[in-house]
């Protein structure tokens, strides 16, 4: 933060240090209002708000004089003799103990309008002064609750995102709704890990309690290697009710808040991220201190355990380092995941099976080998129960489990890209009704590779995207024609009770009914075909 004076104003402003009209001690007793005042007699009232923001920040930094002798430091436009004469100023206020933590609190308005990106009265910067002395009063969990306090009320101040955003994701909100389904979904890949199964049954407690979920909130961020992993690391600990990019993908909508169901699939699927997440990010931590890695601030080692973490828990990176982070509401409103897309594309990355540290690599090695391993004996054990499974990756039944004219589907999705690959690398496809394996671009209106991408990417939009493509092609993604009502209610529904539905009316049997419901609920995908659109 830098602000330029003219050389008349910097005649003036070196003529009030001399007569003691400005100096350290007055600065540190007046309000932000007045400090402002005082600048805008140099610069204008921009450059003042902003000068003055900058020296707030720094007095309210731990050791606030090397503050003050920075914010000296990084004024531009400033003569030497003008800097000199301000840091014997504020030395001799140091000296004298003119600044105490007692009148901090008179720094904070103009701090605050600086890192929020809007103006706040001085009752609202005072209730932050208050809420930030209770959390330093506090311990343990208890401080973590004021902590969470204290961050809902700053949201609260901030400006929300454009509307618009929350409007397109309202739909995809409420059809993530009323499940838990980020276990076998976006949780797939550590489904072979101890902290999986120790956090599962938090889907449940979570889902039923604001009180259980922020509990877990302050538990975690109060933990002594949270800002190591979060604030150095980048490990993805996502928020309920602040900014959409800090959001989960599925529910990137402040609108979607106000339905009690949406917020309690939020707080399953959140929670259970932020703490499988940590807990397992905690765990590779404390491998890598065993092992004698280097894991001090800023170290490869931590970025690359938590980009693994991430990775494995749907939260890929948007660029290198997640550089577009920002850009993920706007991404959202036109793939329904795009987050989970690029999760699933960092975790099949070789480059984090080679180049990762050892702990880093290892982890990765151990959760692919440990999901596919246990996704494999689901589909064994289904096999010999009777229920048919597919194992051939050019069909689109590949990893299902079949029972009836009911499909399962155990691989949280990555099925798909499976199937896709093998498509494109063979050129052929196999029916899943017929089980007949045909030439792609051959015969009468032959499906092509292009065919095969396009289906491909339309089936990854988000509603309001799909919804416009539909009308566009006359028909949805399978080839159905575009019927404005019904696709609209498909996307105001929640798939979990739109499948109960399809299940339901193709006469499902009760037991398989019961199973399929739960799997459902879980996040194994389900599809129903009728006999004649089988």
């Amino acid at each position: 933060m830098a602000f330029c004076l003219t050389p008349q104003a910097i005649k003036e402003f070196a003529t009030r240090l001399k007569n003691g009209e400005i100096d350290v001690e007055k600065l540190s007793k007046m309000t932000s209002e007045e400090r402002r005042q005082l600048f805008m007699k140099f610069v204008d009232e921009t450059t003042a708000r902003e000068t003055n923001a900058l020296l707030e920040q720094k007095l309210l930094q731990k050791n606030v004089w090397n503050g003050i002798y920075r914010w000296i430091e990084q004024s531009a436009g400033l003569k030497p003799e003008v800097k000199n004469d301000l840091f014997a100023k504020a030395k001799k206020a140091q000296e004298e103990g003119l600044l105490t933590p007692e009148n901090q609190d008179a720094f904070l308005e103009d701090l605050v309008a600086h890192r929020l990106g809007t103006q706040v009265t001085l009752e609202q910067a005072g209730k932050i002064a208050e809420l930030s002395k209770q959390i330093g009063e506090k311990t343990g969990t208890e401080q973590g609750l004021k902590m969470i306090e204290f961050d809902e009320y700053v949201n609260s101040l901030v400006p929300q995102d454009k509307k618009i955003l929350s409007l397109l994701g309202l739909p995809r909100a409420i059809m993530s709704s009323g499940d838990i389904s980020f276990a076998f979904r976006q949780g797939w890949g550590m489904v072979g890990t101890k902290e999986f199964w120790q956090n599962f049954g938090k889907l449940f407690t979570f889902f039923a309690s604001e009180k259980n979920y922020k509990e877990s909130v302050a538990k975690m961020i109060t933990d002594p290697d949270y800002k190591l992993l979060v604030n150095n690391g980048k490990l993805a600990i996502t928020k309920i009710g602040g900014k959409l990019a800090q959001a989960e993908e599925a529910f990137q909508s402040h609108l979607a808040e106000k339905y009690p169901l949406v917020r309690a699939s939020n707080r399953s699927f959140t929670g259970f991220a932020n703490a499988l997440r940590f807990d397992r990010a905690k765990a590779l931590l404390e491998q890598a201190r065993l092992a004698g890695e280097d894991v001090r601030p800023g170290s490869d080692v931590v970025r690359q355990i938590t980009h693994v973490v991430n990775a494995f828990t749907g939260r890929g990176e948007l660029g290198k380092g997640d550089k577009y982070a920002q850009a993920g509401p706007l991404l959202s409103a036109v793939f329904f995941s795009p987050r989970k897309i690029m999760a699933t594309v960092n975790m099949f990355d070789p480059r984090i099976y080679l180049s990762s540290s050892p702990t880093a690599r290892k982890a990765a090695l151990r959760q692919m080998i440990g999901s596919v391993g246990i996704t494999t004996t689901v589909l064994a054990l289904a096999k010999m129960a009777g229920g048919e499974v597919e194992t051939d990756p050019r069909s689109s039944d590949f990893g299902k489990i079949k029972i009836g004219n009911t499909r399962i589907e155990v691989t949280g999705g990555n099925n798909t890209y499976a199937t896709f690959i093998a498509r494109l690398a063979t050129n052929q496809s196999k029916s899943s009704t017929t089980g007949n394996i045909y030439d792609l671009g051959r015969g009468y209106k032959p499906t092509t590779r292009g065919d095969l991408a396009t289906k491909f990417a339309r089936n990854k939009l988000a509603p309001v995207a799909s919804l416009v493509a539909d009308w566009l092609y006359g028909s949805n993604a399978i080839g159905e024609p575009f019927n404005l009502a019904q696709e609209t209610k498909e996307r105001v529904m929640p798939m979990v009770a739109g499948d109960v539905l399809e299940m339901i009316n193709n006469g499902t049997p009760a037991d398989l009914f019961a199973i399929s419901t739960v799997a459902d609920l879980l996040g194994l995908g389900i599809q129903t075909y009728s006999e004649t659109n089988k």
